[in-house]
Order: structure tokens, then sequence, then C-alpha cells
């Protein structure tokens, strides 16, 4: 997501203003170190867009007008003397002025030449100013937009992380609640292996008892067979006798 401009056009026109009265060059870096914020090129091409507009305009200069003095005219023989005098110190004036011509001539051209050479020299490091300025502001400008665009990617992780989150919770809650119910049923379970086993435990009695039950049976079946016998040996032992 593009972040938004981090200046105004009314901040670009009091920065162009306020170099315009300083004297200063107009450019990206010097409207960048007037506001604070933006890229040098962006800047630039706000300000040039203003001013095609007509939005921003040269500040007018007031100068002082000194009052116009009138001119008298001097008498007819203070004139004369000032011809004279006028003529020796001319010739005199013209002799220094052309020694000192020469010389502040010499002198000027050497400073000249000075100058120019401080000036090229100036200009030179101010052009490596300014591009330095330029690659440091649209660095920082870089990583602002980068770290708007991760700050955008951390907001939509955070919100991924609480759906997820959520569905955890939800399978959580799902969970606990099978739980619960797996729970119930191993107790039932348990239950019923707890009555199953008292159960089997009844039937074995039952199933003893029944077999104690068939031995005496057995056993009085067959007393009762040896008494038939006996019976039935006295009973002829007493036909016998009858006979």
């Amino acid at each position: 997501m593009a972040r938004e401009r981090a200046f105004t056009d009314k901040q670009v026109t009091e920065a162009g203003s306020a170099l315009l009265m300083e004297g200063k060059n107009i450019n990206g870096t010097s409207l960048r170190n007037k506001i604070g914020a933006g890229r040098p090129s962006s800047l630039m091409e706000v300000y040039q867009s203003l001013k095609e507009s007509g939005q921003i305009l040269a500040p007018s200069v007031t100068t002082n007008v000194e009052p116009a003095i009138s001119r008298q005219e001097l008498p007819p023989e203070v004139a004369d003397m000032l011809s004279v005098i006028l003529g020796d110190v001319e010739k005199l004036v013209r002799k220094i002025n052309d020694r000192a011509h020469f010389t502040v001539e010499q002198r000027l051209n050497s400073k000249m030449r000075e100058a120019n050479e401080r000036v090229a020299s100036a200009a030179k490091r101010e052009a490596e100013s300014l591009q330095e300025q330029d690659k440091a502001f649209e660095k920082l400008e870089d990583a602002l937009d980068e770290k708007s665009s991760l700050q955008s990617k951390i907001t939509d992780l955070e919100k991924e992380n609480a759906k997820a989150q959520g569905m955890l919770d939800t399978q959580a809650q799902q969970l606990a609640t099978q739980s619960k119910t797996y729970a119930e049923l191993q107790s039932m379970l348990d239950q019923e292996k707890s009555d199953h086993i008292r159960v089997q435990v009844r039937v074995e009695t039952v199933s003893e008892e029944l077999a104690r039950q068939r031995k005496k049976l057995t056993e009085a079946q067959a007393q009762l067979n040896k008494s038939l016998a006996s019976t039935a040996r006295l009973e002829g032992k007493l036909e016998a006798v009858k006979n």
C-alpha cells in the first residue's frame, strides 16, 4: 500500500517563497531542508506545478527612493577658478588613475582568477553535496515506504493470526466437549463392565450351586435306587415266605 504524501502544497508554496526571499536556489534538496519531509524529486515536481499554475509568485522588493536635490549654479569667478584647478587636478587624477587602474587591474585579474577558482570549487562541492543529500533523502523515503509496506504486511499477518487463533479456540472447545463425552462414555462402559463382572460372578455362583444340587440329586437317586433294590429283595423274600 502506497504511503501518503508527507507534505502539503501550502508547505511547498511557503518554502519556495522563503527561499526566494533569502535569494537561495530552489531545488529538491533546498525544499526538503526547508520542509523537513518528502522526496526531493517529488517536492520539485509539486513546486514546478504550483509555479506553472501561478500559485508561487516572485516576492516584490521595496526600494528606498532618495529625494531629488536641485543643482545650484556656481558664481562666474568661482567657476573660472574651478576650471583651472580642475584642469590641473584632472591631469593629476588621470595619471594617478592610469597607474592605479593598471595596478588594480592586475590585482583584480589575479583576484578574479582566484575567485573564479573558488566559485568553481564551491559550486562543485555544492553540487556534490546536493547530490549526496538527494541520495540520502531518497534512501530515507525508500526506507519509510518499506516500513509502511512492512507495517501493512504485519497488520495482515496479525489479522490472519487472530483468525487462526479463533479457529484454534473453536477446535479446543470442540475437543473439550468431545473429551467430556468420551469420559462420560468411558464411565458408562466401566459401569457396564462392573455390572457384567457382578453378573458373571453371580452366574458362576449359581452354576456352582446348581452343580452341588445336581450332585446331591445324583447321590439321592443312587440312594433311592439302592432302597428300591432292597425293597424289591424284601418283597421277593416276602412272596417266597407266603408261598
